[in-house]
C-alpha cells in the first residue's frame, strides 16, 4: 500500500496510529477494521530522540499494546538497495519476527544516493527491494510518499500544480495494491481518499481531525488512557 500527501499534513502520525491499531487488533482510526498482528515500523526521517517522544505520546492512547506486537526502528542512513548493510540487517530481523505488516516512512529516504523519484529505473530498484521483503517475509508493506511540489516561475505564475499528485512515476501505481491520498481541507483538517484498491471495494473518504504530534488522528472520538512507556522498544 502507498499512502501519500503533502508535507506536514500528518502522514507519519496516521501510519503510526495504524501500527498501534494493528498491534492491538483495533479498527484504524476507529473505523476501518484490522486483523491483529505484529508490526515493524521503520521511520527514516526523524532523529531518534524526537521519534521516541512521539511514540511515548502514542502509548498514552494505547496502554495495553502487547510488547511482542510492535517493533519500532529509526534510521537516517538505510537505503533500500542491494548490499546496503542496514537494509540487509532489516531483512534478517523481519525474517526472524515475521510481522504481518512492515511500514517504511518515507519513500525518498530509501532511495539510493543520487536516485530520482521521477526516474522509472530508480523507482524500479526500490520496488524490487520491497518485493524482496514481501517474498522473503510474507508480510504486507506500507510505504509513505510525498505529493509533488507545486512549482512557480520567476514571475510567480503557476507552472505545475502537482501538489495533489503522487511524487514519482507510474511504476508506483503498478506496484501498489492500494493507494491512499491524504488531502488538506479547510480549518486544519484533512480527508483520506482511497484512490486505488485492487482486491476490495472502495471505501468512502474519511474526514479527519486532530492531526498533530500530540493527539491521535480521529474520525470519531475514541478512548484514551495512561500509558506504559516501558513497552517502547527501538531496534539498533
Amino acid at each position: 500500500m502507498l499512502l501519500y500527501g503533502p508535507a506536514k499534513l500528518g502522514k507519519s502520525l496516521l501510519v503510526e496510529q495504524l501500527a498501534f491499531d494493528v498491534a492491538n487488533g483495533l479498527p484504524w482510526m476507529g473505523v476501518w477494521p484490522t486483523t491483529q498482528g505484529q508490526v515493524v515500523y521503520v521511520q527514516c526521517e526523524l532523529p531518534r530522540a524526537m521519534f521516541r517522544d512521539r511514540v511515548r505520546s502514542m502509548y498514552t492512547a494505547y496502554p495495553d499494546t502487547p510488547a511482542e506486537s510492535l517493533y519500532l526502528l529509526t534510521t537516517l542512513t538505510m537505503r533500500a538497495v542491494a548490499h546496503d548493510t542496514e537494509f540487509e540487517a532489516l531483512l534478517e530481523a523481519l525474517e526472524h519476527i515475521r510481522p504481518a505488516l512492515t511500514i517504511l516512512d518515507p519513500q525518498y529516504k530509501l532511495l539510493a544516493e543520487g536516485a530520482d523519484e521521477n526516474s522509472a529505473r530508480d523507482m524500479t530498484v526500490l520496488y524490487n527491494r520491497l518485493d524482496t521483503i514481501i517474498a522473503r517475509v510474507g508480510c504486507s508493506v506500507l510505504l509513505v510518499a510525498h505529493s509533488r511540489k507545486t512549482r512557480f516561475d520567476e514571475a510567480g505564475n503557476l507552472v505545475d500544480g502537482g501538489a495533489q499528485d503522487l511524487s514519482g512515476t507510474q511504476r508506483q501505481g503498478a506496484w501498489a495494491d492500494a493507494v491512499l491520498h491524504l488531502k488538506p481541507k479547510a480549518n486544519d483538517k484533512a480527508q483520506l481518499v482511497v484512490e486505488a484498491m485492487r482486491y476490495a471495494a472502495y471505501p468512502d473518504p474519511l474526514q479527519l481531525s486532530a492531526i498533530d504530534d500530540e493527539t491521535l488522528v480521529r474520525v470519531a472520538e475514541g478512548g484514551r488512557g495512561k500509558g506504559n512507556e516501558d513497552l517502547i522498544r527501538l531496534l539498533d
